[in-house]
C-alpha cells in the first residue's frame, strides 16, 4: 500500500450525527392530534334538529362536521451531517436528511337531505345525494334510445351509504430526501476548491377516505388512492476562490467562480381508475315511460331532464394524466470583491444561465460598503434576478372540490397546464421566466461597543410574475364548445399558472442588538422592525381579480416587529420573543374586512442537565392570541345559531400571519453526541 493511501485510510474522522424524531409513525408513540377552531355548519345543526336519531352519525360527532385547524400528523425526521478530515488538510463531507410525514385533512361536509332550521333558512342537499336512475333504455322500449334512462322509482341514493352525510378525509404521505457529497481543499498555490453533488426528492402520495365517486353509483368505492406527485432535483457544482494580491488595493482581490449543472424533474403518477373515472351515471337523459312506450321527461320549461352526477372521487379527483417533465440548466458565475481603499469595499458579480426550455440569461450584481467613521458604515447593492418556470408549474394537472367564498355551495376546481385545451380555452399562453431588479441601501451604526444598529431600505421589482390565475366559471355552453370541460362540470372553475402581473415591493428593515450584564448573567436584546409594501404595477384583468391585487398588497402585514430577550446564567437560559403583526386583509375570502394588529409572546426556559443534554419547557403564543373573528357582512354571512360562516369558519381559514391555533406548550429534551 502506498504512503498516500495509508495516510488517507488512517485519517481522523470528524463526524456529527443529529437524529430528530417527532410524532413518529408508530401508533405506540406520540402523535400530533387534530386542532379544531371552528363551529359546526348551520346545515349540520339543522339536520341534527330535523333528524335527531341520525345526529350521532354526523361526521366527527359531537364536534363540528368539518374541522378547521391543524390536521393530525405522524412523522419521522432524520438528519446526518459529517465530514472526514484528511492529513493533507482536504475534507470529504456529507449531509443528508430524510422525513416521512403522514397527515390527513378534513374536507367540506356533504349534506344528505334538504333541511330547514328554526329561523326558516333552508339548506339544500349536496348533489351527490340526488337520486340515480338505475333502469337504462333497452331495445324493448320505443322512444327510449341507448344512453337514456327511465324515470321511475327504481333509484339509488347515497343516503343508504352515508345517512347523515359525509366529510371526506384527505390523506397524504410526504417523503422528503436530500443528500449531498463534496470534497474541498486548497491547492499548493493557495486556490480553494469545492466539488459537490446533491440529489433531492420530495413526493406526496394522496388518498381519499370517507368519500365516493357519484358517477359510479352503487358500485362506487368509499376509499380511493388518488395518485402521487414527485419532484426530483440533481445538482453538480464546482466552486473555486483565490485571494489575488494586486498592488494598489488595500486588500487582496477575492476572486471566485464556479460552474453548475441542474436537472429538475416533475412527475404525476396515476391514481386508481375509480378515483378519476366518469361513470355511467355522470349524465342521464331521462324518459317517462307508459308500458314500453317512452317520451323524453321534460322540466317546467319544456327541456329534457338530464340527471347528472359529478365524476371522480368527491373532494379531490384522482390523477388521470401521467406526467414526466424535466428541465436541465447550466450556469457559470464569477465574483470579485476587494477593499479598493482602507474604508471602501467594492464587489462585482455576474452569472450566466442557460435553460433548455427558455434560453439564456445574464445576471449581475454590484455592491459597495463605505466606512465613513469608526461608528458609521454605508452600504448598497444593485442586482438583477431570473426565475424560470418549474416543470411542475408548467405541467401540473389536478381536480378538487372547493366552496364559493361566503356560501356553502361546493364546486369542482381544476388546475390545468397552460398547454392544455382547457387552459387555452380561457386564454392561457406559454409561461415565460420572471425577471427582477433589486436595489438596497443602508447604514450600520456601532455607537457603543455592545450596540449594533442596521437600517436598510430596498426596492424589488418583479416582472412577469408567475402565479395562479383567477378561477374561470364553467358553464354548460362552455362544455358544449369544449367537451374536455365536462370533467370539471357546469358551475365548476378552472385555473392555471400564468405570468399574470408585475409587482414592485418597497420596504425598510431596522435591526438593533445590544448586550449587557444583568446581575450575575448576560442579557442579549434584539429589536427588529420591517415595513413592507407590494404594489401591482401591471396586470392582465383576464387572469387576476381586484381582490387578488388587494391581497398582494395587504395579505402579509405591512408592519412587523420582533423583540427578543435572551438571558444566560451558567447552565440556565431564558428566551422571550414578543412578536407584532400589523393589520392585514384577505379580500378574496372576506372582502371589506380589515383584521386588526396583534401581539404574540413566545417563551423558552432551558437548563443543561448534563454536559451534552439540555432540557427545556416553553410555549409559543403563550397568552393565547387569536386573529379577529370573521365579521358578518353582505358578502360573508355569520349565522347567530352557530357563530360561524356557512362552512363553519370562525377565524380566517388561512389562519392569518400567525395562525388560529392559539397557545402551544412543549417540553424538549436535546442531546448532542
Amino acid at each position: 500500500m502506498s504512503a498516500a493511501a495509508n495516510s488517507t485510510a488512517q485519517a481522523p474522522v470528524n463526524a456529527a450525527i443529529d437524529i430528530i424524531v417527532e410524532s413518529p409513525l408508530w401508533d405506540t408513540l406520540p402523535q400530533a392530534e387534530q386542532t379544531v377552531r371552528n363551529a359546526t355548519r348551520p346545515s349540520a345543526l339543522a339536520f341534527a334538529q330535523t333528524y335527531p336519531d341520525l345526529a350521532s352519525s354526523l361526521p366527527h360527532y359531537p364536534g363540528p362536521v368539518q374541522e378547521w385547524g391543524t390536521p393530525p400528523s405522524e412523522s419521522v425526521k432524520l438528519v446526518v451531517n459529517g465530514g472526514i478530515k484528511l492529513d493533507n488538510g482536504d475534507e470529504f463531507y456529507f449531509f443528508g436528511n430524510y422525513a416521512n410525514i403522514q397527515t390527513n385533512e378534513s374536507f367540506n361536509y356533504r349534506l344528505p337531505k334538504t333541511v330547514t332550521d328554526s329561523t326558516g333558512t333552508t339548506f339544500g342537499n349536496h348533489p351527490a345525494f340526488n337520486d340515480i336512475y338505475l333502469d337504462p333504455c333497452t331495445s324493448a322500449y320505443t322512444g327510449c334510445p341507448g344512453g337514456g334512462y327511465i324515470q321511475n322509482s327504481h333509484t339509488f341514493n347515497f343516503g343508504s351509504v352515508y345517512p347523515a352525510g359525509f366529510t371526506p378525509r384527505f390523506f397524504g404521505i410526504t417523503q422528503q430526501f436530500f443528500g449531498s457529497l463534496g470534497y474541498k481543499g486548497v491547492t499548493s498555490f493557495g486556490m480553494n476548491y469545492d466539488v459537490s453533488g446533491s440529489t433531492a426528492q420530495n413526493s406526496l402520495a394522496l388518498s381519499l377516505q370517507t368519500s365516493l365517486n357519484p358517477s359510479l353509483g352503487p358500485v362506487s368505492p368509499t376509499h380511493f388512492y388518488d395518485g402521487k406527485f414527485i419532484q426530483k432535483e440533481n445538482t453538480f457544482n464546482v466552486d473555486v476562490s483565490y485571494p489575488w494580491t494586486i498592488p494598489g488595493l488595500a486588500s487582496p482581490l477575492s476572486l471566485a467562480g464556479g460552474l453548475e449543472w441542474h436537472d429538475e424533474n416533475y412527475q404525476q403518477l396515476l391514481g386508481d381508475p375509480a378515483s378519476y373515472a366518469a361513470g355511467p351515471y355522470a349524465s342521464q337523459p331521462l324518459y317517462a315511460c307508459a308500458g314500453f312506450a317512452c317520451t323524453p321527461a321534460l322540466d317546467s320549461k319544456g327541456a329534457q331532464i338530464v340527471a347528472t352526477q359529478s365524476t371522480a372521487s368527491n373532494g379531490y379527483g384522482g390523477i388521470s394524466t401521467s406526467i414526466d417533465a424535466s428541465q436541465v440548466s447550466y450556469a457559470a458565475y464569477i465574483d470579485l470583491e476587494a477593499d479598493v481603499l482602507q474604508n471602501l469595499t467594492l464587489g462585482l458579480a455576474g452569472r450566466q444561465e442557460h435553460y433548455a426550455s427558455f434560453g439564456s440569461t445574464t445576471l449581475g450584481k454590484f455592491q459597495a460598503r463605505f466606512k465613513a467613521t469608526d461608528w458609521l458604515s454605508l452600504r448598497g447593492t444593485v442586482s438583477t434576478g431570473f426565475h424560470a418556470p418549474t416543470p411542475g408549474q408548467s405541467n401540473v394537472e389536478t381536480l378538487s372540490t372547493t366552496f364559493i367564498p361566503g356560501t356553502a355551495t361546493q364546486v369542482q376546481i381544476g388546475t390545468y397546464p397552460v398547454t392544455s385545451s382547457v387552459a387555452k380555452y380561457y386564454g392561457a399562453t406559454a409561461l415565460r421566466p420572471e425577471e427582477s431588479t433589486n436595489l438596497s441601501a443602508g447604514l450600520v451604526l456601532t455607537p457603543a461597543e455592545a450596540l449594533v444598529v442596521t437600517l436598510d431600505g430596498y426596492s424589488i421589482e418583479v416582472r412577469h410574475r408567475i402565479g395562479i390565475s383567477q378561477q374561470f366559471t364553467v358553464t354548460q355552453a362552455d362544455i358544449n364548445k369544449l367537451n374536455d370541460l365536462a370533467y370539471v362540470g357546469a358551475g365548476g372553475t378552472v385555473q392555471y399558472f400564468t405570468n399574470g402581473f408585475s409587482t414592485k415591493t418597497k420596504g425598510i428593515d431596522l435591526v438593533a442588538t445590544y448586550f449587557l450584564h444583568l446581575g450575575p448573567g448576560r442579557l442579549g436584546t434584539t429589536l427588529a422592525y420591517n415595513y413592507n409594501k407590494s404594489d401591482v404595477t401591471s396586470f392582465d384583468p383576464k387572469v387576476i381579480t381586484p381582490a387578488r391585487i388587494i391581497d398582494i398588497q395587504h395579505y402579509a402585514p405591512n408592519n412587523r416587529a420582533n423583540v427578543n430577550l435572551d438571558y444566560r446564567l451558567g447552565k440556565f437560559a431564558a428566551v422571550l420573543h414578543e412578536n407584532y403583526y400589523g393589520t392585514f386583509r384577505d379580500a378574496n375570502d372576506y372582502p371589506g374586512q380589515l383584521f386588526s394588529a396583534k401581539w404574540t409572546t413566545d417563551l423558552d426556559l432551558s437548563y443543561v442537565v448534563w454536559n451534552n443534554v439540555t432540557a427545556a419547557i416553553g410555549g409559543r403564543n403563550i397568552f393565547n392570541t387569536y386573529p379577529d373573528k370573521i365579521a358578518n357582512s353582505a358578502t360573508q354571512k355569520v349565522y347567530p345559531q352557530t357563530g360561524g360562516t356557512p362552512d363553519g369558519e370562525v377565524y380566517p381559514r388561512t389562519g392569518g400571519p400567525f395562525g388560529f391555533n392559539g397557545a402551544f406548550f412543549y417540553f424538549r429534551l436535546a442531546a448532542k453526541f
